[in-house]
């Protein structure tokens, strides 16, 4: 399939291809560039509802720094122990360091992504996430992180 473009009236230019739209420019967040990816209709593109939940993200943008650093530092206190055992001693010092504080986690998580998953009025009730916001780590460079938000609090912290 080849790859379509669409003008959106929220989103800018936002490109295609069998249902996964990406945004041609980065959006801020955080004080980062990051990219935005919209799973909408292959033919049509976004919904208006993805465009609404785009617009309030977007209204609260550094609101939602509270709510992540506590979900994220929660899950470095929860999963580090996990990971300390596939590193050396010198490695857990670099990438696993101990942390004390919730606000410490910035300096080991960036924000990378966020995806707007298919909305529509018949299977909002239905969705696991709003939106889920993607996360590069020092611990997991491979991988990551995704925090999912519902109703604008992180309902879950997960690998990707």
């Amino acid at each position: 399939m080849t790859e379509k473009v669409i003008q959106d009236p929220v989103f800018g230019t936002i490109v295609g291809d069998d249902g996964i739209w990406e945004a041609r420019e980065p959006i801020e967040f955080l004080g980062r560039q990051i990219l935005l990816s919209l799973d909408a209709d292959e033919k049509h593109g976004p919904t208006e509802y993805q465009r609404r939940r785009f617009q309030e993200f977007m209204q609260r943008g550094d609101s939602l720094k509270p709510g992540l650093e506590s979900a994220i530092f929660q899950y470095y206190q929860d999963e580090n122990e996990t990971y300390r055992t596939f590193l050396s001693e010198e490695e857990i010092g670099e990438y696993l360091p101990t942390l004390t504080a919730p606000e410490q986690i910035w300096d080991l998580t960036a924000p990378v992504a966020i995806n707007i998953p298919r909305q529509s009025p018949e299977d909002l009730e239905d969705l696991d996430c709003d939106f889920t916001i993607e996360w590069s780590t020092s611990w997991d460079v491979e991988h990551g992180l995704k925090t999912c938000y519902r109703n604008w609090e992180v309902v879950a912290v997960v690998m990707p």
